[in-house]
């Protein structure tokens, strides 16, 4: 969808199709003309397409099905398997010119980024510790929450007493694995829900 500046109502810029099959439209990233995005189409004939805000019409840019960048000088990123890749990429025509090669390998389930001035962030395949903190405001470190950990999906309570982490080993093949955990950081308590993993 989009939405003008100033507010109003939300238009739709793609409209999924039935007889494509499509599922979701999703992901879509802008070219350098502001008009032109790529966003990725789930469904049987998912891939990465090319769209407009000018017209309702739709190209099949990749067969992969992952967010697409364009960063110069002229070059299309995108994630196939485990893998980020690059190609040459004709920006006038919509196309892919060029084979396809590796950038980096073993990213976590098509998780990346790009800038227009090819600077990547991406994040890798298998466990990411994370210590969970408190901050101030102003930006003043508070103390930690728990202990250093794999953790995703995190929920605090309405309270902001409690907050809930899902724990565990992830990966692209697995997806995110793990447990529920629910910690109160007022009373340093940390308690697991088994059978609750995600």
């Amino acid at each position: 969808f989009r939405i003008p500046e100033s507010g109003g109502t939300p238009a739709p810029v793609t409209e999924l199709d039935k007889a494509r099959g499509d599922i979701s439209h999703t992901g879509p990233q802008f070219l350098p003309d502001g008009r032109t995005l790529l966003f990725t189409v789930t469904g049987p004939q998912g891939g990465l397409y090319a769209g407009s805000l000018d017209s309702r019409s739709v190209k099949r840019v990749l067969d992969d099905r992952s967010r697409g960048y364009v960063v110069d000088p002229g070059y299309l990123v995108f994630a196939r398997q485990q893998s980020l890749m690059a190609a040459l990429f004709d920006i006038k025509r919509l196309e892919v010119s060029g084979p396809a090669f590796p950038i980096v390998s073993q990213i976590f389930s098509g998780q990346f980024s790009t800038t227009a001035n090819r600077y990547v962030a991406y994040r890798p395949e298998g466990d990411t510790t994370s210590q969970l903190a408190w901050y101030h405001r102003d930006g003043r470190r508070l103390g930690d929450v728990g202990a250093p950990a794999p953790c995703r999906q995190i929920q605090l309570s309405p309270s902001g007493r409690r907050l809930a982490i899902q724990r565990g080993e992830a990966s692209s093949v697995l997806g995110s694995a793990g447990d529920i955990w629910v910690m109160d950081h007022q009373q340093s308590r940390v308690r697991r829900r088994p059978g609750m993993g995600a």
